[in-house]
């Protein structure tokens, strides 16, 4: 009996070391991301500043870089809380896709015949919004 808890022991203690080695990998790679994405951003902004892309097409680009930027940092904010012991909250995944809807939402915006998909991402928006307040209302009441 002592040797299977010394066992299951060690088990554990290692995929505990696993697991933490993939939150490590995560938060890294996050963290590269999310610089890069700053950097492209800049970029968008000189595009639109020195009249190489025009200033519809600029600003919508640059709202979805800071959309998926945003999707970044909550997943991150989310990960750093689930290392120091937290719980992980739905209410960050369902917000990063609520954020991926709008930036397509503004992209097909700009195509005037894609009406039907614009109407079907406008629905999908609806239910995720509510959604997201349905858990929010849930994990503050709590």
């Amino acid at each position: 009996m002592e040797e299977l808890k010394r066992h299951q022991s060690i088990l554990i203690s290692s995929i505990r070391r696993i697991a933490w080695v993939f939150d490590a990998f995560i938060i890294f790679t996050l963290s590269v991301v999310g610089l890069f994405l700053i950097v492209w951003i800049v970029y968008e902004f000189y595009l639109v500043l020195s009249g190489q892309l025009p200033l519809e097409r600029g600003g919508l680009s640059i709202l979805g870089s800071v959309l998926i930027l945003y999707a970044i940092s909550e997943l991150l904010s989310e990960e750093i809380k689930h290392i120091r012991g937290g719980a992980v909250s739905i209410r960050a995944f369902v917000g990063v896709a609520l954020a991926a809807i709008i930036r397509k939402v503004l992209i097909i915006s700009l195509s005037p015949e894609k009406v039907q998909e614009l109407i079907t991402l406008a629905l999908v928006l609806v239910a995720l919004g509510l959604v997201f307040w349905l858990i929010h209302k849930v994990e503050s009441s709590s």
